[in-house]
Parts: structure tokens; C-alpha cells; sequence
């Protein structure tokens, strides 16, 4: 911007001056400017020797044709901006200084070689350019200064808010056993990310549909969300066979809400949604559910590292589904042998019941039985044959 503009107000000072030379310089110093620009732009191979040659041709150019020392001063704020807006890229800041020297020589060339100095109202025009120049020049290196210094304060800020989301799903999924720590965790990731919805679907085996998508867990802005995102929804997967096959594989699915427009699988609307993303959850090497995040801008770009974020919390629900199931078997394990401990003290009271040396004492071991049994009655029957000559139950002992 600011090359183009330099190169305009030269132009229109050789035109209103009639000076045939500015024009000429104007020209040149376009030319070259323009070429040191791309080679910045482009990261061209040797970019600092394209910068030097460029810098040495304009106040060769200036010299050659008597522009004021004021004027080269213009064409050495081309490269000074070039080098001190782009330079982070190139790290040329040298070059920059090797445009002010040349611009001193430049400028120092009239005397030096004692040629004849240009008309006062030249130099005051070529003044006057170079101080608008330089001051177009001065604004666009604080502007760039000042959105560079933002946006590293914005990414320090997102890198933070990212990294407190994972410290909240972490202690929500890893420290807690509560049945809200995934909504917990599923609100930290969804509030980083700024996004409206998320959620988590689980697969499971269903007949008749087969692998389905029920969504176990939903958090929202919204009052009424859409109801595809509320608990319990059932998906077949068979009827989305392309986004199966990306997260079988692994990779992120981009949910084309748009193109499902009047169908089943439609989320826009209401509470809805308009661009969705879903990161698969993996266990065992085996594909169990998906976590996914939904906004309402149709063109919503997700960004790299709010797609890691997710894939963060995919695994920490994993390894908490994981948890949960450990803690289910642990506590089906426990109760079995804590059935099977009762039973054999029943077991072994009864027998001494029975046997003991006070001798039979069926009360004591029916008593045994069904408090071991947790039961209100335990009969003992005998199989007799009635007056009608069916097999009846006669009760010869009970404990109540």
C-alpha cells in the first residue's frame, strides 16, 4: 500500500512540476520497490541480495537524476516500510539500514560529484512528497506493530484458555466418579472453543439398525436445543456410511449440515446447528463413540488446535469409560464372592447344626440358610402321595 502510494504522489509531482525526470524516477523506484516486495512476500531464495541490488538501483536512479536530497528520502522509506513491516519474516533488518545509508549517499552524491541542485520549487514539491510519504509510511509500521502486538496477546489468550479447558476435563474425568463429570468436562471444551453445542454419542449394538449413535451426554446455550442433540437420541451409523468410515479410521468427521437439509439427519433449524465437527473416541484400539462440537456459522473454520482440544477430552473419555467399566466389574466381582462367602457360612453352620455333638438341630440350620439366602422363609417338604395317589408336598420343618 504504502509503495503504491509513494509511487503515486512521485507521478503527480513530476506531472504538475513538468519534470520529465522525476517521472522517469518514479517509475524506476516503482519498479523496484514492487520487485522487493514479492521477493518478501514470496520468501524468493536470497532474498536480502534482491533487497540490496533493488536499494542500490533506485539511489543510483535518484543520483543519475537529480531528484533533492529530500526526494531520495522518499524512495528510501520504500524499502525502509518493506523491510521493517515484512522483516519478521526475513529477518532483514540490516537491509534496512543499508537503505538509509544509501539514501545519505544518495543524497550526499549533488555535493560529492558537484552537480548542479535542482530548482528551490523541486525541492520544496520533493519536500513535501517525502514528508507525506514518510508519514503514510510512519502510521503503517505503528498499525502493523499494534495488530502484531494484538495478535500475539490473542493467541497468549487462547493458548491459556485452551490449557485451563484441559485442566478442568482432567480433574472432571480423572479425579471424579460423579455421573455429571462428563457434562463438566464437555462444558470447559465447548466454552474454550466458543462453540454453542457439544456433545458425546456412544455406539452400541442395536437391533434392527445395528452400530448406533446414542448421544449420552449434551451441553448447550441454548433453552431449547435441537432435538438430534439431546440425550438419548439414536443414530444408525449405517445410514451416514461416510462419516463411519472416516471416524473408524480415526480422522475427524466435517458434518455437512447443509447438504442434509430436509432430511432425517437436518440439525439446523431452532437450536440447531450449521457447520458440526466430530472427533472419534478410541478404546482399545476399537472405535466407541464421538465427541462433537456444532455452531450456528455455516462456514465456522476449526482451527488446529481446537480440533487437538477435542481430541484431548476423546481420550479422557475414553480412559473415564474405561474407569467407569473397571469399577462395574470390580464391584460385580465383590458382590459375587461376598454371595458366595454367605453361602458357604450357611453352608458350614448347617452343617454344624446337623452334625454337631448336641445332635440334629435342623432349626439352627435352616436359620443359617435364609439369613445367608436374605429370605423371609425357608421350608423343608417331604413328597407324599395323597388319598387320590398324586404326589403331594407335606412341610415337616420351617423357619420363619
Amino acid at each position: 500500500m504504502v509503495t503504491a502510494f509513494s509511487a503515486t504522489v512521485a507521478l503527480v509531482v513530476g506531472v504538475v512540476l513538468v519534470w520529465p525526470m522525476m517521472l522517469a524516477i518514479s517509475a524506476v523506484t516503482a519498479l523496484v520497490a514492487v520487485d522487493a516486495h514479492f521477493a518478501i512476500k514470496a520468501r524468493r531464495k536470497k532474498v536480502a541480495i534482491t533487497l540490496v541490488v533493488d536499494i542500490t538501483i533506485a539511489g543510483a536512479a535518484c543520483v543519475l537524476a537529480g531528484v533533492p536530497p529530500v526526494g531520495v528520502a522518499m524512495v528510501t522509506a520504500y524499502f525502509v516500510v518493506l523491510v521493517a513491516v515484512l522483516g519478521r519474516s526475513t529477518r532483514a533488518w540490516p537491509v534496512g539500514l543499508y537503505a538509509l545509508t544509501m539514501g545519505v549517499v544518495a543524497t550526499s552524491a549533488p555535493v560529492l560529484f558537484d552537480l548542479a541542485e535542482p530548482p528551490i520549487e523541486r525541492t520544496i514539491a520533493a519536500g513535501v512528497a517525502a514528508v507525506v510519504v514518510f508519514g503514510v509510511a510512519t502510521i503503517e509500521i505503528v498499525r502493523r506493530f499494534v495488530s502484531s502486538i494484538r495478535q500475539r496477546a490473542e493467541q497468549e489468550e487462547r493458548r491459556v484458555r485452551m490449557s485451563n479447558a484441559i485442566a478442568v476435563a482432567s480433574r472432571a474425568l480423572v479425579a471424579e466418579d460423579d455421573a455429571r463429570a462428563l457434562a463438566f468436562a464437555l462444558e470447559a471444551i465447548r466454552e474454550a472453543i466458543g462453540a454453542p453445542i457439544a456433545f458425546v454419542e456412544q455406539n452400541v449394538q442395536g437391533d434392527p439398525d445395528g452400530l448406533t449413535a446414542v448421544v449420552v451426554e449434551s451441553v448447550t446455550t441454548y433453552d431449547d436445543v435441537h432435538p438430534a442433540f439431546l440425550c438419548g437420541v439414536r443414530t444408525p451409523w449405517r445410514s451416514m456410511p461416510g462419516a463411519q468410515s472416516h471416524l473408524e479410521g480415526g480422522a475427524p468427521f466435517l458434518f455437512r449440515v447443509a447438504e442434509a437439509a430436509g432430511t432425517d439427519f437436518d440439525r439446523s433449524g431452532k437450536g440447531g446447528a450449521r457447520s458440526e465437527v466430530n472427533i472419534p473416541i478410541v478404546l482399545n484400539n476399537t472405535w466407541v463413540g464421538v465427541i462433537g462440537i456444532a455452531d450456528v456459522l455455516p462456514d465456522r473454520h476449526w482451527k488446529q488446535d481446537e480440533l487437538t482440544l477435542m481430541r484431548t477430552l476423546a481420550d479422557l473419555t475414553a480412559a473415564f469409560w474405561q474407569r467407569v467399566e473397571d469399577l462395574r466389574v470390580r464391584d460385580s466381582m465383590i458382590g459375587s464372592l461376598d454371595g458366595r462367602l454367605r453361602y458357604e457360612e450357611a453352608l458350614a453352620k448347617a452343617s454344624t447344626s446337623l452334625l454337631g455333638e448336641r445332635g440334629v438341630g435342623v432349626d439352627g440350620a435352616l436359620e443359617s440358610i435364609g439369613i445367608a439366602a436374605r429370605v423371609d422363609e425357608v421350608y423343608i417338604t417331604q413328597t407324599i402321595h395323597s388319598s387320590d395317589g398324586h404326589p403331594t408336598a407335606l412341610v415337616t420343618t420351617s423357619w420363619v
